[in-house]
């Protein structure tokens, strides 16, 4: 890892709005999709295609067809957002969001 200079390594030590930083990263970043039965499951992303240095996880949950929690991981701090859905009627209700 020598490529990553210090400077960039010690900016994304002090991420703290973990959705914000995933979003960015996957529009710039290496990132991977994960589908099981047809339903997006997971995405990794990387600082590049070479893996060395993983940046994110977002795990999607589903009960029947409806999400019922997505987790976003910085695999660099291990700063968690965890988004819970509640459904009423077939339609989204509540989205509790959690960090930790």
């Amino acid at each position: 890892m020598s490529w990553i200079s210090k400077v960039y390594i010690d900016s994304i030590l002090f991420r703290n709005n973990v959705e914000a930083e995933f979003n960015a990263a996957y529009d710039t970043a290496y990132h991977e999709l994960t589908y099981s039965a047809g339903r997006l499951i997971s995405v990794d992303i990387w600082v590049d295609n070479t893996k060395a240095l993983k940046l994110f996880t977002k795990t999607i949950t589903y009960t029947g067809s409806n999400i019922t929690s997505i987790e976003i991981v910085d695999e660099i701090n291990s700063n968690t957002l965890t988004k819970t859905f509640t459904y009423s009627g077939g339609n989204i209700s509540t989205i509790t969001k959690t960090y930790s």
